[in-house]
C-alpha cells in the first residue's frame, strides 16, 4: 500500500508530447483530435499532492488528492482531483490523460444539466441522500466555472471523455 503521507509531486507542466499522444489516443474524431491538438499549445497543467483522504462526493474511500492548476492564454484555475483508487494503491500520480477526462467528462455534466433534479436524474443520485447528491451538485457547479474561464464549451468535447 502507497505510503498515505508522501508528498510526491510531479514538476513541471504534465503537457508533453507522451502524454498528448495517450490523450489524442481516446479522442475518436478527427476533428476533435484537430481541436485537441490547438488546445494544448497553450496549456499549461500542474499537480501537487495536497493529502489523502475522501473527495466530496463521499464514497467512503480515502485516496490521494491533489491540486490542478491550469494555465490557458493568461487564465488559470485551480482544482481538486482524487486520483483513482487502484492509482493510489499503486502509488501512480495523475497524468494529463487523467485530468483532462475527469475535466471533459464531468464538465459535459456541467454544460448538460441545468437543475439539481436533472444532475441527479443524469448521475443516477438517491435523491433521499440529498445531502451527499447536493453537496457533489454544488461542487461540479463551482470547478465547471472555473473551467469554463480555460475551456469554451465547444471545446469541452475535443478533450477525452469516459461518459
Amino acid at each position: 500500500m502507497t505510503n498515505k503521507t508522501s508528498q510526491t509531486i510531479k514538476e513541471g507542466n504534465l503537457v508533453n508530447i507522451r502524454n498528448i499522444n495517450k490523450c489524442l489516443k481516446y479522442i475518436d474524431e478527427a476533428e476533435h483530435r484537430t481541436v485537441f491538438r490547438e488546445i494544448v499549445k497553450d496549456l499549461d497543467v500542474r499537480v501537487k499532492l495536497i493529502g489523502y483522504g475522501q473527495m466530496d462526493w463521499d464514497d467512503g474511500h480515502s485516496r490521494h488528492i491533489y491540486r490542478v492548476t491550469i494555465k490557458r492564454n493568461g487564465k488559470q484555475a485551480s482544482i481538486r482531483f482524487g486520483q483513482s483508487l487502484v492509482n493510489t494503491e499503486q502509488g501512480i500520480e495523475p497524468d494529463l490523460y487523467d485530468i483532462l477526462t475527469v475535466i471533459g467528462s464531468e464538465q459535459s455534466i456541467y454544460i448538460n444539466t441545468s437543475s439539481f433534479e436533472e444532475y441527479c436524474d443524469e448521475l443516477g443520485f438517491d435523491v433521499t441522500d440529498i445531502k451527499t447528491a447536493l453537496r457533489s451538485y454544488k461542487k461540479l457547479q463551482s470547478q465547471g466555472k472555473k473551467i469554463a474561464q480555460i475551456f469554451k464549451e465547444e471545446e469541452i468535447w475535443s478533450l477525452p471523455h469516459w461518459i
